[in-house]
């Protein structure tokens, strides 16, 4: 195993210095006497940093979206944020029950260490911010494949959903992502190296003078399908399938049936990334690998040394940017619970074609 992915699934240990911070914390920590539930095992903060009027916009925004309880009012409380802690993880515990792979860190606050230093928050807005409190790490080749050969296709189909469903959640590493790693941190943003090196001659160099990991060392011991599947299947060939006498095929039918119908609303927006334009995130979600012998630890050690150096790592994997009004929180709980939706449906494919270790 790589050192990069083994300090991941050290809770990051080998990282030097300052680790990076999902939000800034509050001046004074919020004390309750309550034992708040928590998402996934991760407590739910809300950070506020700009006093007493900002949070009593904040409660009295929550209060007009239905979400503070009369028995939050009458509890015992020492401060309003104990109010909106309440009522914010009990909405999160409702949305993002039965997650068991995805360990999702989600925290409204008002300050952003990533993100606010470039665009200030103005006094009516709020981020609700999502990270990972730990990365899963799996194989799911044989899996992919043994659904491949029950149904030629549907592996494929499959694949193809459940990455367009993790891209627009989490980050995570797949075949599908660590192909654009490998293009970001090797090829010039090319597709190979054979046109990245068609560039450097182009610029006056010696392509002889460089040695590049190739596209062919990517995919020694991983089929190139695996990293960009399309959906070879149709719909009505989705639904013959769920007859099937095979039951993991038949599950693996009605899991691309549920990731596609989820896939189709288009009224969900992706929270706002940070890769490329600000940071790059090195704390992914879950790491699935296609085989013991790939080369995706390679890939994503060399690019996690190259973004450590730069310093340009962060553990944020995105962001919505909420008005404090009804509308806007109302907006951005709607975002978060379809992707947590997201999150389950993945979860089921997951469980159908890998080994979580």
């Amino acid at each position: 195993m790589y050192p990069s992915v083994s300090g991941i699934l050290q809770k990051n240990q080998r990282r030097q210095g300052n680790r990076p911070r999902l939000a800034k914390p509050a001046a004074h920590p919020i004390a309750t006497p309550l034992a708040l539930p928590t998402l996934a095992g991760v407590p739910v903060r809300y950070t506020e940093n700009h006093g007493a009027n900002r949070v009593a916009t904040v409660l009295l925004a929550f209060m007009e979206c239905g979400l503070i309880e009369e028995a939050d009012l009458q509890a015992h409380w020492t401060a309003e944020e104990e109010i909106l802690q309440r009522a914010i993880t009990r909405w999160l515990e409702r949305e993002g029950k039965g997650l068991e792979i995805f360990h999702p860190h989600i925290v409204f606050g008002d300050y952003c260490e990533d993100y606010s230093d470039r665009e200030k928050l103005s006094s009516n807005t709020m981020h609700i911010i999502f990270g990972a409190s730990e990365m899963q790490y799996g194989f799911m080749g044989k899996g992919v494949e043994a659904i491949e050969a029950s149904a030629p296709g549907l592996g494929k189909t499959l694949l193809h959903y459940l990455y367009s469903a993790l891209n627009s959640t989490l980050y995570s590493v797949s075949p599908n992502t660590i192909l654009d790693t490998a293009r970001f941190t090797y090829w010039q943003g090319c597709d190979d190296e054979k046109e990245a090196l068609e560039e450097i001659a182009a610029m006056g160099e010696e392509p002889e003078d460089f040695e590049i990991f190739s596209r062919a060392d990517l995919f020694k011991n991983m089929p190139e399908w695996a990293a960009e599947p399309e959906a070879v299947l149709a719909d009505y060939q989705i639904a013959a399938l769920l007859r099937h006498q095979d039951k993991k095929t038949r599950a693996a039918a009605k899991a691309v049936q549920e990731l596609a119908g989820l896939l189709s609303d288009t009224a969900y927006t992706p929270p706002k990334w940070l890769d490329n334009e600000y940071r790059d995130c090195v704390n992914p979600a879950i790491f699935l690998r296609w085989a013991d012998h790939d080369a995706m630890e390679q890939v994503f050690d060399d690019f996690y040394q190259y973004v450590i150096q730069t310093e340009c790592a962060t553990d944020l994997h995105g962001l919505y940017e909420v008005e404090l009004t009804v509308t806007g929180i109302t907006e951005g709980l709607e975002q978060t619970g379809k992707l947590l939706k997201r999150l389950h449906a993945a979860e089921q494919a997951i469980k159908l074609v890998a080994t979580i270790k």
